[in-house]
Parts: structure tokens; C-alpha cells; sequence
């Protein structure tokens, strides 16, 4: 049974022990890896305290069009630049600017390599992460102030009974769903 698999049986199943084992070829050169799960907690308290995992701090998106995509997620979407900083010399043996963006206290770095071709952004359905989503308070408000910016709305609004939800892409293709809870 995979990581997933096995993370979803103890789950669903809500037994008070669950064993996870992770494969060696999850971790390649090293033994497996297993650990003992702690029951399920009974509420959002007892989860709290055996919680060591605060938030999603970041998402990071690659880039070989810096200014551009710094300028559609500041100017258009309303992020505001918190921090620029530059690796000389990154993984890929050449230097990345890094350009962190924050809204609302989610934020979003942006990578651009210098010297060090990247592929693009996938064009069809693939598996791993998918987009980034970011909340609205009026979808027709949040999609016409689009339109009069340029922003193509790639999957107009659709309306759900709990949500409406509609897509745009930023400069380097990546998706970006627009959402609007309904109470």
C-alpha cells in the first residue's frame, strides 16, 4: 500500500493505532521508514495540541518573466512585494532573484533563474499541484475589474450551491482560480 493509500485508510477507518510504513522507494538510499499514528483527536482542541504544522507559509511559482509576473500579481491582483532577495548561486549552479508577494498573509514567491532554461508551465491535466486559489468577496465585481485590466477569464464564473468559483492565468500560464463562498 502507497503513502496515500495508507494515509487515507487510517483516516476513514478512525482507528486508534494506525501503522504507516513509507517505501524505500519513496526515499531512495535509505531503509523504510515507519511510525506509529496517534488516534484521531476528538475535536479541534485536541488536534491543536499535537499540531506542530501552523499554515501554508508559502507557494512558489517559477518564472523567466520576473518583472511581468511581479507587476500582473502586485498591479491586477493586489499583492504587495514583502521581501527581494537573490541566491548566487542556486541548485541549479546559477544565481535565482527570489521576489516574495504577500496578500492578505499568504504568500507567494516568485523564482526567476538567471542563465538556466526551466520548462513551462504544464498545458494539460497532470498530476501534483494543480493552481493556487485565491478567495473573493463579489465575483462579478472581482471578474469585470479583470476584464478592464486585460485579464482574460479562462473559465467564466460558474455557481455552485455553496461557491462560485471562475479562472484566470497569470503571464506565465498558470491557473488561478478566483473563489467566492456563499453563505
Amino acid at each position: 500500500m502507497g503513502l496515500t493509500a495508507s494515509l487515507f485508510t487510517a483516516w476513514s477507518t478512525g482507528r486508534s493505532s494506525t501503522r504507516w510504513q513509507i517505501s524505500s522507494d519513496f526515499r531512495p538510499s535509505r531503509a523504510p521508514i515507519s511510525w506509529n499514528a496517534p488516534a484521531r483527536p476528538a475535536g479541534a482542541k485536541a488536534l491543536e495540541s499535537i499540531m506542530m504544522f501552523k499554515r501554508i507559509d508559502h507557494v512558489e511559482i517559477v518564472t523567466d518573466q520576473l518583472e511581468r509576473t511581479e507587476q500582473f500579481y502586485t498591479d491586477m491582483l493586489g499583492f504587495t512585494v514583502k521581501l527581494r532577495d537573490r541566491i548566487e548561486r542556486s541548485g541549479l549552479g546559477v544565481p535565482i532573484d527570489l521576489v516574495y508577494l504577500d496578500l492578505g498573509g499568504t504568500v507567494v514567491e516568485l523564482i526567476s533563474y538567471e542563465g538556466a532554461s526551466v520548462d513551462p508551465a504544464p498545458q494539460n491535466e497532470h498530476l501534483g499541484y494543480r493552481m493556487i486559489a485565491l478567495e473573493v468577496d463579489d465575483m462579478q465585481k472581482a471578474t469585470d475589474y479583470l476584464k478592464t485590466k486585460g485579464v482574460d477569464i479562462v473559465w467564466r464564473p460558474r455557481v455552485r450551491e455553496t461557491y462560485s468559483r471562475a479562472e484566470i492565468c497569470d503571464p506565465n500560464g498558470y491557473h488561478i482560480e478566483l473563489r467566492r463562498w456563499i453563505t
